[in-house]
């Protein structure tokens, strides 16, 4: 018998974590600092210097060569720093001393590149072609995270005031959103049409929901934008909702696993960094802990405790030294766990091979590198504890760089 990377359970746990009661939501404080992180390859430094000791607002517009900076916070703008983050992708840090709140309100017609939930928010107004049908996740993608179902049940009213954002101003009319049974209720209230999910690991990604419900086949190397269809999460919708009103938030919903596995839902201003958060909880880190940002299956680990959060972390999981199974250098032992656990039948035991000696482009081609949903079960099961999950993220961001 062998242990699971991520539970002390003899059996693999596929099933969602779901919600039956209300839950409250623990408001962490503004820290002394936030950081901002900007990727390399949209920015260029000079555009930064030039803010490095003036004073911003929150809400002020920050218009940079391939995106536009919203800050979500007040201050002065102490320092310009790098930061390297998972898969080595660059980043500038702004390093920003906080202020009390000073907001400047969106002007009518702007739209953010990003809002708490959604990274890019403009792909519903720019995609070729069209994006023509939303789907709004009142499920979350990885286990033990509760993040889109906790937004989904509190902010009821936000959500339908995102209905009329995305109708209206992003011009999209098919709207429809994804749910397990206890939160159908909550659907009725919003008149809405929805499918229902079984709350089996990882029926909720989306790929899955566009075979299983959509009954749309998505070819290798494409996403569900390219048939027309974009994923938003509630929380997303939530803060459309907010914009439309002709407001902003900056806050994001988070699901916090502890050591223990115990379960504490949070707010936390964009740009915090974890290290407030973990004294805000009263959570110390031992030499050897693991910090995940994202669920067991799904996430990915941190490498510093001034990481901030991001528009995207829905979940911060915090692994005890003493549960971490640590990966191998092993080779493959054509076992065959991988395969028959693999949603979408990637001959993974031949795959990894492949990644393992940086065929990229090999392993796309001959093993279906870019069918991969990514659920991360290969890894899970993996008896040789190879690293499958990474090789795979490793090799798609290699192919993206490469412009395949």
């Amino acid at each position: 018998m062998f242990k699971r990377p991520f539970f002390k359970l003899i059996k693999p746990r596929f099933r969602y974590a779901s919600l039956k009661d209300e839950v409250s939501v623990t408001e962490i404080s503004l820290p002394d600092k936030a950081i901002l992180l900007l990727e390399k390859s949209e920015v260029r430094p000079s555009e930064l210097q030039g803010y490095i000791g003036k004073r911003i607002k929150t809400g002020q517009i920050i218009n940079l060569r391939e995106t536009d900076l919203v800050s979500p916070v007040t201050g002065v703008v102490l320092k310009i720093s790098q930061y390297t983050g998972y898969l080595n992708v660059s980043y500038y840090a702004l390093h920003i001393q906080i202020e009390e709140d000073e907001i400047e309100a969106p002007s009518e017609d702007y739209i953010p590149y990003s809002l708490p939930g959604i990274k890019n928010l403009k792909l519903l107004f720019g995609f070729n072609p069209p994006i023509n049908h939303a789907i709004v996740m009142a499920v979350d993608t990885d286990l033990l995270v509760t993040t889109n179902q906790v937004c989904f049940k509190n902010r009821l009213d936000h959500i339908k005031n995102g209905i009329s954002f995305i109708t209206q101003r992003a011009k999209i009319g098919n709207i429809s959103f994804v749910l397990f049974p206890e939160l159908i209720k909550y659907a009725e209230e919003l008149e809405c049409k929805y499918h229902i999910l079984k709350s089996i690991y990882p029926n909720s990604l989306p790929k899955l929901i566009v075979k299983d419900i959509l009954k749309k086949h998505i070819p290798a190397g494409k996403e569900p934008e390219d048939m027309g269809v974009a994923f938003l999460s509630s929380e997303a919708v939530a803060n459309m909702g907010v914009f439309y009103r002709g407001e902003w938030s900056f806050d994001k919903f988070i699901t916090f696993i502890d050591k223990d596995y115990s379960i504490t839902h949070i707010k936390a201003r964009i740009g915090t960094p974890i290290h407030h958060i973990l004294s805000q909880l009263g959570i110390e880190i031992e030499q050897g802990d693991r910090i995940i940002f994202g669920g067991p299956m799904r996430g990915k680990t941190i490498y510093s405790l001034d990481t901030p959060i991001d528009y995207e972390t829905d979940a911060i999981f915090i692994q005890d030294s003493s549960e971490i199974i640590s990966y191998s250098d092993t080779h493959c032992i054509n076992c065959g766990e991988c395969i028959k656990v693999c949603p979408v039948n990637v001959p993974v035991n031949m795959l990894v091979r492949l990644l393992e000696n940086g065929l990229f482009e090999e392993a796309a081609k001959q093993y279906g590198l870019l069918s991969c949903i990514e659920c991360g079960l290969c890894s899970y099961v993996c008896i040789a504890r190879i690293p499958v999950f990474q090789y795979i993220m490793l090799g798609k961001y290699e192919l993206s760089k490469m412009g395949e």
